[in-house]
């Protein structure tokens, strides 16, 4: 781990609780604090600065302070989130109104290609949303009168952009001295540009109402008002809060034109548009129990397993007779890896439709995947293509990584050596096998019970294997399901890794507890060439043969497309 910035984590653990008075003598004398971000201390996980956790937590009075001591207001933390995303996710509507008028960048995104809007969208928090995508189009006036004021020359189409940008109505101006008068009459009334990069000493203080006091974690959103968010004599492009609930029949209409939209997305594999699709609809129509079920479906179906299952859980407490809720709930459980929970999910529906094709199906293969050491494939959603699927699971951008990495701070050690198994990450094992000891190399997954030894051979990680072998892994360690690493190689095609396991001493004749070998699993699987090279297997022998005729990462995943609702 690289050395800590001496003082950083006090800095930013003031920051975290509030306390300017602890920061402001830290700040004058090491000014770099100001971008420090937790590298080397316990709180780089996350990678927040000091403005990022103002934001997270609402101190308004501690962020206009590190603004105008030229706090960055572009620096990312390891998802890539500006200070703006973390405020939007976190509802925090007075911080992100003070970013906003320091002049925050709305339209950066971070590793999920998310805008500050479309994270406070996702998070339910709609009217700090439209003030946000409002930001936008300030930024956009402010910077076309920017240009106007320091132009000599005022050309009418210049001045009709700039009265555009900023709002106002020019549809029935027709002659130019009205429109200079107008956009004379813009810029008296405008605030004076953001100064927020205009350092003031380390001992300026905010203004008393907030400096020190930490607000609710939640902030009634009625706060952020439209004509707040813009400056004096501009007419704002967006209903007061007031005017926000259409009638009924209105907001249903939209949100089934948002739910077609989505459905449309879903069906050609556009997952991500569809999760906004259906955000909206669900915006428009909180109580739809439908448009839960199908967001859960194009979560699962990217990998957002967590967020899938909450959506199943919110159709399911809509809706508790709607069976396919309980399908879409088995689905995300099975991608946690919960996989008595997701049992649990698919009879509780097969008892409110017991001839559901879609919960008999998820149970049955749940079952034979436990018993046969697969890897089960998540019923109830629409599953990526193969090379998409392999991706995820072996080649992982260092972006997706360390956010992987930020979340898995709270899990124990031995399922975060099974995720870094799982994804194929060797670097990230070696730091756990250093931190806690060569026991880790045993831990058995909970649930389905896979060692490290298990996932690498379902997913054809040879060298990986190599190397847990020479730290004493046990080539024919046994699941849940008394599978061997053997069994998960044959189940999953894995020919490269069946020759390994041979020839580093695998046992072809253990069984499961269904009473099957591995080369029983591949002849199911219809694989009888590698059936055949299992049990006639010599050293030397599968190269060339079943080792060539197989995709080494191809993922046992189910095929078959599934419907939203």
């Amino acid at each position: 781990m690289a050395a800590a910035m001496p003082n950083g984590k006090e800095w930013l653990e003031a920051a975290k609780r509030g306390d300017q008075a602890a920061m402001e003598p830290l700040l004058a004398a090491q000014p770099e604090l100001l971008a420090y971000a937790g590298k080397g201390c316990s709180l780089g996980f996350i990678g927040h600065s000091a403005l990022h956790w103002c934001a997270a937590k609402g101190y308004s009075g501690l962020a206009r302070w590190l603004i105008a001591q030229g706090a960055p207001l572009a620096q990312r933390n390891n998802a890539e989130s500006t200070a703006l995303h973390t405020a939007a996710q976190n509802g925090q509507s007075a911080v992100a109104q003070l970013l906003l008028d320091a002049g925050a960048d709305v339209a950066l995104t971070d590793a999920d290609g998310k805008t500050a809007r479309d994270v406070a969208l996702e998070r339910g928090h709609a009217a700090l949303a439209r003030a946000l995508e409002l930001g936008a189009g300030r930024a956009a006036g402010r910077e076309a009168l920017g240009r106007l004021a320091a132009s000599d020359v005022w050309k009418v189409s210049d001045m009709k952009v700039a009265l555009k940008a900023n709002g106002v109505d020019v549809s029935s101006v027709t002659e130019k001295p009205e429109l200079v008068r107008m956009v004379q009459e813009l810029l008296e009334n405008s605030p004076p540009p953001p100064a927020a990069h205009a350092p003031t000493t380390a001992s300026s203080k905010p203004p008393a109402d907030t400096a020190h006091t930490p607000p609710p974690a939640e902030p009634p959103e009625k706060t952020a008002a439209a004509g707040h968010f813009f400056g004096a004599g501009v007419k704002a492009a967006v209903p007061a809060e007031a005017e926000d609930s259409d009638d009924d029949d209105a907001s249903a209409k939209g949100a089934e034109r948002a739910r077609a939209a989505g459905n449309e997305a879903f069906g050609k594999g556009a997952f991500d548009e569809a999760i906004k699709h259906f955000g909206l609809a669900i915006r428009l129509d909180p109580k739809n129990h439908l448009l839960y079920s199908n967001r859960s479906a194009a979560r699962a179906s990217v990998g957002k397993a967590q967020e899938a299952l909450e959506d199943a859980e919110k159709c399911v407490s809509l809706n508790p007779q709607f069976a396919k809720g309980y399908s879409r709930q088995g689905a995300a459980l099975v991608l946690l890896g919960k996989y008595k929970e997701a049992m649990r999910a698919y009879k509780k529906g097969l008892e409110i439709e017991p001839s559901n094709a879609g919960l008999l199906k998820g149970l049955d293969d749940l079952r034979a995947s436990l018993r046969h050491g697969e890897l089960p494939a998540a019923e109830g959603v629409a599953p990526a293509t193969s090379a998409s699927a392999s991706a995820t699971a072996t080649e992982a951008p260092p972006k997706a990584a360390a956010k992987a990495r930020a979340v898995d701070q709270s899990q124990p050690p031995g399922q975060l050596w099974i995720e870094a198994a799982k994804r194929g990450d060797r670097a990230e094992m070696e730091a756990i096998l250093a931190q806690e000891g060569p026991s880790v190399v045993h831990y058995k997954a909970r649930g389905i019970g896979h060692t490290a030894m298990h996932w690498c051979a379902s997913r054809g990680e040879v060298q990986l294997m190599v190397w847990l072998l020479s730290l004493g892994a046990e080539v024919n360690a046994r699941n849940t399901s008394e599978a061997t690493p053997l069994h998960t190689a044959a189940g999953n095609g894995q020919a490269m890794s069946v020759e390994f396991l041979l020839a580093r001493g695998a046992d072809r004749a253990l069984k499961n507890d269904d009473g099957a070998t591995a080369a029983d699993l591949a002849k199911r699987k219809g694989r009888e060439d590698l059936a055949r090279a299992i049990t006639t297997y010599e050293p030397g022998e599968l190269e060339g043969q079943a080792g060539r005729t197989v995709d080494r990462r191809q993922p046992a995943t189910d095929t078959r497309e599934e419907e939203v609702d």
